[in-house]
């Protein structure tokens, strides 16, 4: 056992529960009761002071006669109350809106809340992806101003598991997610600074395999004022 010395004559200081972060899932759960009962109860007890959420495009994003068109009112809805409760907030940009998708038959088959489907094929058009980030990204400053400058911001949900792209379940490591992914991430990078150069942006989110991780790092890392990954306790980085 290590001796603990204490200098009482150094001046005490608060020290904040940085590590102390949450991820928030169904996101939608937020506009429930048994969610935001939760949610008061984290608050309250300041147990974590940075909430991830979904944006959750699939509510948003639809087209009308070649054209996108937003509703922003479910977002709204969400992220208000996670203001109100004095959250600070990490945004998960995802998944891919239908309308955009190069292949609208990729829906994931794993039940989600409230009997939704999200899809998870890359975009038909990386330019209209693009700019679904630039549209949230500059209505989230026009709602909430300064406040919208201090979250984070990051591209897809582990793009290393087999979902991502091409269904692929038979690789741990496929070039094809690498390749994809860094598309992906240079046009939310492009989309997103150009509405607000001073948000931080980041990824991958990879879950699984370190040698996706290092090869999307080795080509994007230069773009990314912060780097994140998932951790599961039934398994490891490879």
């Amino acid at each position: 056992m290590k001796n603990i010395v204490i200098d009482i004559h150094k001046e005490a200081y608060e020290n904040e529960n940085f590590w102390n972060n949450i991820h928030f899932h169904p996101t939608d759960a937020i506009e429930d009761i048994w969610g935001r009962e939760i949610l008061e109860n984290v608050a309250k007890d300041k147990v974590a002071k940075l909430v991830r959420l979904y944006s959750m495009f699939e509510d948003m994003v639809t087209e009308k006669d070649g054209e996108l068109i937003f509703d922003f009112s479910f977002a709204d809805r969400r992220i208000d109350y996670m203001v109100e409760k004095g959250f600070e907030l990490l945004i998960c940009y995802n998944f891919m809106p239908l309308c955009i998708a190069k292949d609208k038959n990729l829906i994931a088959n794993m039940p989600r809340y409230k009997d939704k489907n999200f899809n998870f094929s890359e975009p038909k058009d990386y330019a209209l992806w693009e700019k679904v980030c630039y549209d949230f990204t500059n209505h989230l400053l026009e709602r909430y101003g300064e406040k919208a400058k201090e979250w984070y911001i990051h591209c897809w949900n582990e793009p290393d598991h087999w979902y991502w792209l091409n269904n692929n379940r038979g690789e741990t490591f496929d070039q094809d997610k690498v390749d994809g992914y860094i598309r992906l991430y240079n046009a939310f990078y492009d989309g997103v600074k150009k509405a607000c150069p001073e948000i931080k942006v980041g990824g991958p989110s990879a879950s699984s395999n370190m040698q996706f991780i290092e090869s999307v790092l080795k080509a994007v890392g230069h773009k990314m004022d912060f780097v994140s990954i998932h951790t599961y306790a039934t398994g490891v980085l490879q």
